[in-house]
């Protein structure tokens, strides 16, 4: 069963004209009488662009909230995509075997807007119906404003602050959707790099549990979250004045 937000003015329409709201009228329901349908887990996969030690034009991340059914789908969708791709390199005759981060670092390389596989991902991630959310955190105001208040003695980082501001985004979506936020599973990938670790202590002592550990290498929805957020940087990189205005 698919997610179907009531109060949008799609699913005011479904709920005029389908089976469903047949039944509604039957029973005296309003559309703003009803919180949501839900028949899948909510699944929010978060992932972060660049590193607190290189030269970053901005920390970022990125999360992508969605139903089990629109991931399952994802993921089959994302693993035909590699293995056509690497039927095509076969043909070609190029031995190496590609994967997402291969394709990706050789379009980064290359610079090529018209990377067929590449627009390919973003077809993929465009065609669900996935919630999606970006914290975005300029190196010089982290610089003035750790240095004015000392956050890293206080062990605050940026990137796990930028997942902090993704989880209270989706933590609004659900207050706003009228969905209990306690089904909300979160995933990354949890580990010393960038102070991720931290941000799972964080919602520890927040919300009173921990995300799921995920293996980006192997995770399909970790992959489209670190390509959004990928894509996001490029673009915030290339339009810096965009910056003000995400979140």
């Amino acid at each position: 069963m698919n997610v179907k937000v009531i109060g949008s003015a799609e699913a005011r329409q479904d709920f005029v004209y389908s089976s469903f709201g047949h039944l509604s009228r039957g029973l005296f329901w309003k559309p703003d009488d009803l919180i949501m349908v839900v028949g899948d887990e909510i699944n929010v996969y978060l992932d972060e662009s660049g590193s607190e030690n290189n030269s970053s034009k901005f920390f970022l991340v990125t999360g992508l909230l969605g139903i089990e059914t629109d991931w399952r789908e994802l993921d089959k969708e994302w693993r035909d995509a590699l293995r056509e791709e690497n039927q095509r390199r076969a043909a070609a005759g190029i031995k190496e075997r590609t994967c997402y981060f291969h394709a990706k670092d050789y379009f980064q390389k290359r610079n090529d807007p018209d990377d067929s596989f590449i627009r390919r991902l973003a077809e993929i991630v465009s065609h669900h119906d996935l919630y999606g959310f970006t914290v975005v955190l300029q190196p010089s105001l982290w610089d003035r404003v750790n240095t004015k208040y000392q956050l890293e003695e206080a062990r605050l980082f940026p990137y796990p602050i930028c997942g902090r501001g993704c989880v209270v985004l989706a933590s609004e979506w659900c207050a706003k959707e009228k969905l209990d936020f306690d089904r909300v599973k979160f995933f990354f990938e949890d580990r010393e790099y960038n102070h991720w670790n931290d941000l799972g202590d964080w919602l520890k002592r927040r919300f009173g549990f921990r995300p799921v550990s995920g293996y980006k290498k192997k995770e399909t929805p970790l992959q489209a979250a670190d390509y959004v957020a990928w894509l996001i940087q490029k673009h915030l990189g290339l339009h810096p004045e965009n910056s003000a205005e995400m979140r």
